[in-house]
């Protein structure tokens, strides 16, 4: 009775403890993903860059010119020079105005899909590591089973198999090695999706309720098509190549300004009537290039340059999207298949015939259950390569970051 009270107090003290940890839920993670710090950073430089919103005026310089001429005070020259801009060269100062933004609002975009693709890969390494624990402590009781038996062989009938109690200490001692692996593992993703959720207390465990199943992740990948016009990275290049050609066309409208200045200017001679003291100047400018010439041909150079890294980049993103495609859909197969092994085998036919009360030898038990466990370990590995290509194809697709945000890990 007392035993029992003993058992029934710490199972209370362990569902209170679970009842009070707080959990982390993925929707909440991967929200918070638009208040990662870079992503903030970068959001405050365009609303400053809206605010300053620089603007090239008309007038360029003012400036006022005075000289002497004969070398009497008396008859002092003085000039009132204004450049100018011509409206052509506002109007595309405007535009390299507008594509510097829109480089900046794409980078930003680009900031916000690589914070959402290191949160899925935190994500997907909770519950692979958590996975991993729990198959490894399971391990770990069957090897201490085997050695238990192979001792308690050796002590009182001798017949122990040496060569079988040193094999199966070694994978004692391997699956203590990959538990430890799977533990830490489990240790840095946990703390860094803390990290990742504002206001999460430290130690606090991921819902993994609803997670996205491996046998649902093909249809999911259905869903994602093979356009690549999506990925942020691809549209940052695409505005950088519209901001190479707005400068372009920015320094070609100053080349091709005609209008240089308007002068003003007033000769003090005090024996002439003052209509004849006044004059008026403008600068006209020849069509003559110079150093603009330099500078169109090397953003033509630049420009070129920026298209074809887009075009490559385009051509790259939408291979890489097949491949993962095509290689999910392979890796679906082998996971049906390893799962329809895992179920179709003798271990599992010898362990239902001694769950049904058929006796067997402990050894060959142990054995069986060792098999299935390292079966589902082996369909567990399959599982971690198809999240990896899942998001992959999220990822180079540019799906993960498309408004309005959604969590591609829940179950649709």
């Amino acid at each position: 009775m007392k035993k029992s009270a003993l058992i029934l107090l710490l199972g209370g003290i362990a569902l209170a403890e679970v009842a009070g940890q707080k959990m982390l839920a993925v929707g909440n993670i991967l929200a918070a993903a638009q208040q990662d710090a870079v992503v903030l950073a970068q959001a405050g430089h365009i609303a400053y860059a809206r605010t300053v919103n620089p603007q090239l005026p008309l007038v360029n310089q003012v400036s006022l010119r005075s000289q002497t001429d004969r070398l009497e005070l008396e008859r002092q020259r003085y000039a009132v020079r204004v450049s100018l801009n011509g409206f052509r060269q506002i109007r595309a100062e405007q535009n390299v105005q507008r594509a510097d933004l829109f480089v900046a609002e794409s980078r930003q975009r680009n900031l916000l899909h690589a914070a959402l693709a290191e949160r899925y890969e935190t994500l997907i390494a909770y519950r692979q590591a958590e996975r991993e624990i729990d198959l490894c402590r399971q391990l770990s009781l069957v090897f201490q089973d085997k050695i238990a038996v192979l001792k308690a062989r050796a002590a009182y009938a001798g017949d122990a198999d040496l060569e079988e109690l040193i094999e199966a200490e070694y994978d004692l001692d391997e699956n203590a090695l990959r538990l430890m692996e799977a533990e830490q593992a489990l240790q840095e993703s946990r703390e860094m999706l803390v990290l990742f959720t504002p206001g999460a207390e430290t130690g606090s465990e991921l819902d993994t309720t609803g997670f996205l199943t491996p046998n649902r992740l093909l249809f999911a990948a259905t869903t994602v098509g093979e356009q690549v016009v999506n990925h942020p990275g691809l549209i940052e290049n695409t505005a950088k190549a519209a901001r190479a050609e707005a400068q372009y066309q920015a320094e070609k409208a100053r080349s091709q300004q005609l209008l240089d200045f308007v002068q003003v200017r007033h000769d003090n001679r005090p024996s002439e009537p003052l209509s004849r003291d006044i004059s008026f100047a403008i600068g006209i400018n020849l069509p003559f290039r110079g150093t603009s010439a330099y500078k169109m041909a090397e953003l033509k150079i630049e420009k070129n340059a920026a298209e074809t890294a887009l075009a490559e980049e385009q051509a790259d993103a939408a291979r890489r999207v097949r491949e993962a495609k095509a290689r999910l859909a392979a890796l679906d197969t082998r996971y049906r298949q390893a799962t329809q092994l895992l179920f179709d085998n003798q271990s599992v036919f010898t362990l239902r015939q001694a769950g049904a009360g058929i006796a067997a030898d402990p050894m060959v038990l142990l054995r069986a259950k060792e098999l299935v466990l390292k079966r589902q370990q082996r369909l567990l590995d399959i599982e971690a390569d198809m999240y990896a290509q899942y998001l992959n194809l999220l990822d180079w697709s540019g799906q993960l970051s498309v408004e309005p945000l959604m969590n591609y890990l829940g179950e649709r």
